[in-house]
């Protein structure tokens, strides 16, 4: 509560400090702080003309949680919402989450894809590309690889779990083979302790 506290008001004071049009909140976690400051400085500096715009990296309720502090974090992410003009979401899934649970009006999402110039990125030859990304003794095996945050929300525990299945699958076919199988993890995040230590347990 404390942090939170702290940040709620460091927020309100910069927003009165700049006196900005537009506010935007990268993730959702700072939409709530930015949301309830935001709030106060329109009504307080009668700046009914500014904007707020909030992007959602993947709606929190969808986690595996407890069916309770799911169903209670809808109620907290409908609050949030109507803060916000604008709420920018990565897919139509998200998109029709949101209108599937009431979460927020139609007329508030806007879906921008996350990605990368295709046209204007020079991509590595996939020969090339095992050659800069992995080991010699594993060149020759089975790649499949994420990219991306490790958290709850990415899921790469499922990913985990999945391959480990698939390489006992690979096993009982073959026990005298090591299964030509490696699994590619590229990013950082809250959960990467965990799933290094959860790979050292399903080896």
């Amino acid at each position: 509560p404390y942090f939170e506290t702290h940040g709620f008001w460091s927020v309100l004071a910069i927003l009165i400090r700049f006196r900005p049009h537009i506010l935007h909140a990268a993730d959702f976690q700072s939409a709530a702080l930015g949301g309830c400051a935001f709030f106060l400085y329109r009504i307080f500096f009668l700046r009914f003309d500014s904007a707020s715009v909030c992007t959602v990296n993947g709606w929190t309720f969808n986690e595996p949680r407890a069916r309770y502090e799911r169903a209670l974090i809808k109620v907290v992410s409908r609050a949030i919402c109507r803060f916000y003009n604008t709420i920018i979401l990565f897919s139509s899934i998200d998109r029709e989450t949101a209108l599937e649970y009431r979460i927020a009006r139609k007329d508030t999402l806007a879906i921008i894809p996350p990605g990368i110039d295709g046209l204007n990125t020079a991509f590595l030859e996939r020969d090339d590309a095992r050659a800069k990304l992995l080991e010699p003794g594993v060149r020759d095996r089975i790649i499949i690889g994420t990219a991306g945050e490790c958290s709850r929300r990415g899921g790469q525990r499922y990913l985990l779990e999945a391959f480990a299945s698939l390489r006992r699958v690979f096993r009982d076919r073959d026990p005298r083979r090591d299964p030509p199988l490696h699994l590619l993890f590229m990013g950082s995040g809250k959960t990467l302790d965990e799933l290094r230590k959860r790979a050292e347990i399903l080896k």
